[in-house]
């Protein structure tokens, strides 16, 4: 396969059916959820490969992070590297070094319908690409089983999609089409975002047998997973609540021994996780008599003193 470094038309916009998809802002870093229709080689057996170039020898580093890889066809092998330094491997975490050296990742699969992941860009030359000339490309392309053959591109580079770090800072999404004859491309990708609290769960007051319910949100792209976690000694240490992986959680049966226990949700996608504020369980309890008065016998005129107490929650 050749370097990226010598295809000279990916983000030109010389090329016929390119299409400019978004520029984002500078940021310390960006992540996109990028998503390849396979259909039309579905069960045939071939590459993904990833390449990662800092375009004219850029001084500043950038390093591409490939996350939460899935597909509906089968991640086989065998994979291999070239260039920079490239850690991991599908489908797990894989991540790709560009100081300023090109470094590529390709991996043998049994291809489906679609193949998604995420890739983050981050590192000086996404926070401050001063030197980087024009800028660091992360391409995804698709090859033949024998490595050698662009599949469903029609790009001089055989990319499907580009992003591109741009000398300023921007981030720039380049999809290519899917043949010579400027057909549609297969690939999408979308800025992807962290988790965000929207509605944090609320102190929940129940009698001891009820049930307490609490409640959680979160915005995010790709859609954060949920897990939810206990305190028992008031936010000390945190524990995950087995089986407990949608938004709303119902604790039935509530015990006294539960009375001031912390529960909070945590979320979490291929960006990052955040964790919402704790809320507090009370068990109310009815009262339940712990002395009873006992009978007392005086001469008239005097005063008596009869004595009880019971327990409860709250006091009664």
């Amino acid at each position: 396969m050749e370097q990226i470094a010598e295809k000279t038309l990916k983000l030109s916009g010389f090329l016929c059916g390119a299409l400019l998809l978004a520029i984002s802002p500078a940021l310390a870093s960006s992540s996109y959820i990028v998503t390849l229709n396979t259909t039309a080689i579905n069960t045939t057996n071939g590459f993904v490969d990833f390449q990662l170039n800092p375009n004219g020898g850029g001084s500043q580093a950038v390093t591409a992070t490939i996350t939460g890889f899935t597909t509906n066809g089968t991640v086989t092998g065998p994979s291999g590297t070239m260039g920079a330094t490239v850690t991991g491997t599908l489908p797990g975490t894989v991540v790709m070094a560009s100081a300023p050296s090109f470094s590529e990742y390709f991996h043998g699969l049994t291809f489906g319908t679609t193949i998604s992941f995420v890739v983050t860009l981050s590192g000086p030359g996404v926070d401050a690409p001063t030197g980087m000339a024009p800028g660091t490309t992360f391409l995804v392309s698709l090859y033949n089983s024998t490595n050698t053959i662009v599949l469903l591109s029609g790009a001089a580079n055989g990319g499907i999609v580009a992003i591109d770090v741009t000398s300023v800072g921007t981030t720039t999404v380049t999809l290519y089409p899917s043949d010579n004859d400027g057909g549609p491309s297969v690939g999408t990708a979308t800025l992807a975002t962290g988790p965000v609290i929207t509605t944090q769960p609320t102190n929940q007051t129940v009698c001891a047998g009820g049930t307490a319910t609490f409640s959680a949100a979160a915005s995010g792209s790709p859609a954060p997973t949920v897990k939810w976690q206990v305190s028992t000694n008031g936010g000390g240490t945190w524990s995950d609540i087995a089986g407990v992986t949608s938004t709303t959680f119902s604790l039935a049966g509530v015990a006294f021994s539960q009375n001031n226990f912390q529960y909070r949700a945590v979320f979490t996608n291929a960006v990052g996780t955040a964790t919402t504020n704790a809320a507090t369980l009370t068990v109310n309890t009815a009262p339940v008599i712990t002395l009873n008065p006992v009978s007392q016998t005086i001469t008239a005129g005097n005063s008596v003193t009869f004595t009880a107490a019971a327990s409860g929650q709250p006091t009664p």
